[in-house]
């Protein structure tokens, strides 16, 4: 285990998961620093948005399975890419939407919307990044074979 997690592996930073701070805590997210090299590093389908859902930017992963270039994606809603995040606060009280982190934690499905029209069924994987004033989000997007679901 490294001692510290600002210098763990990019994948590892990528795929941090929501951690209670103690047994009492409001479900809290590690908050992890941003870098740039990190959207590509992992190889994963990943969406950087800030809180209020705008797409600050996407790695290549993304760009392909969505079909958009990524300069496309960029300040648009990530509702055009999960329509059901339309009207859905990402971040509630400091903390990501404990809805969200309860239903991409399931597993469950959500529907997702290429530009060519078509929709797939995919996994979702949320964390929060950085500090700063406004927080910034990470999706990690991950297509799968099944029925769509229209959970939220």
């Amino acid at each position: 285990m490294n001692p510290n997690p600002t210098q763990a592996a990019p994948e590892a930073r990528m795929h941090a998961h929501p951690t209670p701070t103690s047994p009492g805590a409001k479900n809290s997210a590690t908050v992890l620093p941003l870098r740039r090299e990190s959207v590509d590093d992992a190889g994963s389908a990943t969406l950087i948005l800030a809180e209020n859902g705008q797409v600050r930017d996407c790695s290549r992963a993304a760009a392909q399975l969505f079909g958009y270039p990524v300069d496309k994606l960029r300040g648009r809603h990530a509702s055009l890419l999960l329509p059901r995040l339309a009207g859905t606060e990402l971040v509630q009280d400091g903390d990501l939407n404990p809805r969200l982190t309860f239903l991409s934690h399931c597993g469950l499905p959500f529907r997702a919307s290429r530009r060519d029209g078509g929709e797939f069924a995919c996994e979702l994987f949320l964390n929060r990044l950085g500090n700063g004033a406004e927080g910034t989000l990470s999706v990690i997007v991950r297509a799968i074979d099944g029925p769509v679901l229209d959970c939220l």
